[in-house]
């Protein structure tokens, strides 16, 4: 490990972290090798250098996955109170040293450390407006939540509520949301027609401010009248002048059922997508064309169509829908999903595994159970490519739309897969060994939740008893 601090590439890094926090052999010797390195990081009499420091915090933010937070809570807080200001400063995201913060509040149980930062960012955001850099905080704060931090954060929460002002706001709070109350909820709403009069919102904040208003019509309708006459909205990178750049449009197709659009509203958004669709010319294949981030536009817009037909089957859609579908194809090298699923092109796999979701959010799992399975055999042949990806969406599709243990036995394979998948075989196809492990344990507590066991579920409910690592999704 010595070794390792004076490499200053961080993939390798990264790699050796991974090593260590993964390792069965070294598992119980990783909480004194961890103290060992945060003492040399938070000791100011000799500080380290600056490659010496920066690789220590790489190695750091992947072995405390393995150690328990009881071992560095009071060392990751000291950094953070000796660090902060120049945090905020550099707003800096690839800074080693924010990323072992991040890492710590993804994984750390002890409530005094996620509230300083909670409290501390809120007090930062109002001052000098750093936006991006707190909801990135938040975000890895948001699964360890609780009553004990509700309460020490609420003073600097009730401030930061009383002073809403400005449409970022919202999906701050939105990633606060589990330690929000139900009078503090309502008062965000209420805020939003204020605060909506004259302000534009990018993508981000469309989520937050959703979140607040999907339980009151009124503001609700407000939301999305603003997103109707928002220029974002299926903004295509256009230049007045002429020119392109990237497209960064309003996206709105995975809020779809919680904006509840009425048939006028359907209309104004499609003619607006008509329009934007219109002014892009032909694709061809320069290098260019791959940074405009028009793949995602045409498959928003298609999605839209897909969600509307019943709406727009009055306007002749089958035309525009035809162009977007070849020029998205093109972009892409997606066919259709049944093809698609089986490509060894990273994009491809994306497109239908969305795509996928799209299907069975609005015609249910059960029509899908062919491409479900074929998903299962994909990862039960070791293939590599996209393979974390499918074993995101399969989660997301068997816990979200299989609820039910008849539906769940309708997919044998399922429970197959869970008998064969192991931490050990993630390890050997080169995966992220801990994001893996803990997207399977997701879908084993799925199936025991609704009485589904097999051999595979107990091994994996026995992983997560083990407390291996410290887990953060499959913790919530």
């Amino acid at each position: 490990m010595f070794y390792s601090t004076t490499l200053n590439d961080k993939n390798t890094l990264q790699r050796i972290g991974q090593d260590y926090a993964y390792s069965k052999v070294l598992h119980r010797q990783l909480p004194r090798l961890a103290e060992k390195m945060f003492v040399l990081l938070t000791n100011r009499e000799i500080p380290l250098s600056y490659w010496g420091s920066r690789n220590v915090c790489v190695l750091l933010s992947e072995l405390i996955k393995a150690v328990p937070s009881k071992y560095w809570n009071k060392y990751i807080l000291q950094l953070w109170n000796a660090n902060k200001e120049q945090i905020f400063e550099d707003g800096n995201h690839s800074d080693e040293l924010y990323g072992l913060i991040c890492s710590g509040l993804l994984r750390t149980e002890d409530v005094l450390f996620t509230a300083t930062v909670i409290s501390d960012t809120l007090e930062e955001v109002r001052q000098n407006k750093k936006y991006d850099l707190a909801q990135n905080l938040f975000y890895y704060s948001r699964t360890k939540h609780n009553k004990a931090i509700s309460s020490a954060v609420n003073t600097n929460l009730v401030k930061f509520i009383d002073g809403i002002c400005d449409v970022r706001d919202y999906i701050l709070l939105g990633n606060l949301n589990r330690i929000l109350s139900k009078t503090q909820i309502k008062k965000i709403s209420k805020s939003i027609s204020r605060v909506l009069q004259n302000a534009e919102f990018r993508t981000s904040s469309i989520n937050g401010l959703v979140f607040f208003a999907k339980h009151d019509n009124a503001t609700l309708a407000i939301v999305r009248k603003a997103i109707v006459t928002n220029p974002a909205l299926w903004d295509n990178g256009a230049h007045e002048g002429g020119g392109w750049s990237p497209c960064e449009f309003l996206s709105i197709v995975d809020l779809d059922n919680e904006l509840k659009w009425t048939k006028e509203e359907v209309l104004m958004v499609y003619e607006k997508l008509v329009s934007s669709a219109k002014q892009i010319p032909p694709e061809n294949h320069s290098m260019m064309v791959r940074f405009l981030n028009r793949e995602k536009l045409y498959g928003e817009m298609l999605q839209f169509i897909d969600l509307h037909r019943n709406e727009l089957q009055d306007v002749g859609y089958f035309e525009i829908y035809r162009q977007l579908d070849e020029k998205f194809k093109n972009l892409t090298s997606y066919e259709n999903i049944e093809k698609s699923i089986y490509s060894e092109n990273g994009d491809a796999i994306s497109a239908a595994l969305e795509a996928l979701a799209s299907r069975i959010k609005h015609e249910g799992i059960v029509e899908h159970l062919n491409t479900i399975n074929t998903l299962i055999t994909r990862i039960l042949c070791k293939n590599k490519n996209g393979y974390q990806s499918i074993l995101d969406y399969l989660q997301y599709y068997v816990r979200f739309f299989a609820k039910d243990k008849e539906t769940l036995k309708a997919i044998p394979q399922l429970m197959f897969l869970m008998d064969n998948l192991t931490m050990d075989v993630f390890k050997e196809l080169e995966q992220n060994v801990l994001v893996c492990t803990e997207l399977t344990i997701l879908i084993a507590m799925h199936l025991q939740k609704h009485g589904v066991s097999c051999e595979g579920v107990n091994y994996w409910m026995n992983v997560k008893k083990s407390n291996f690592f410290n887990w953060s999704i499959c913790d919530t």
